[in-house]
């Protein structure tokens, strides 16, 4: 062990697949994106660098998709900085998040609940511009 690997969560909250998902539909006001040193668990590493990302009312599915891929670089880059410059000491949470799994996404509740927050979210938005006007 000791491989850095990059989590779409804070694995102190969500661990497994989709975690995206779960922040998403759970209505969490912001999600986290970890860079952890993989030991035996599964997302159970321990966190080198956490970061969070404000979800906003109009964000759709794939708005904090895009807004995780600019975290995840940002992550890489700093948890570098602190090898290079000797400062790396990850240490293991006091606590980690529930394990998901990707067959839970699969349930009809959990496809029309992503269905219902994305068409509202794009209602806000397109509500949002007309305002603006």
């Amino acid at each position: 062990y000791g491989v850095l690997s990059h989590h779409s969560a804070d694995v102190r909250r969500y661990r497994g697949r989709p975690p995206l998902v779960w922040q998403y539909i759970n209505n969490e006001p912001e999600f986290g994106w970890t860079l952890q040193q993989l030991n035996n668990k599964l997302d159970g590493g321990k966190p080198v660098v956490i970061k969070h990302t404000n979800i906003e009312r109009t964000d759709t599915f794939w708005d904090i998709h895009l807004k995780g891929k600019e975290l995840h670089p940002k992550l890489l880059t700093e948890g570098i900085k602190q090898i290079i410059e000797g400062q790396f000491n990850p240490k293991q949470p006091n606590q980690l998040g529930r394990l998901t799994h990707s067959s839970d996404k699969q349930k009809w509740s959990v496809v029309l609940r992503i269905l219902g927050k994305n068409w509202l979210s794009r209602l806000l938005k397109i509500g949002k511009c007309v305002v603006n006007k």
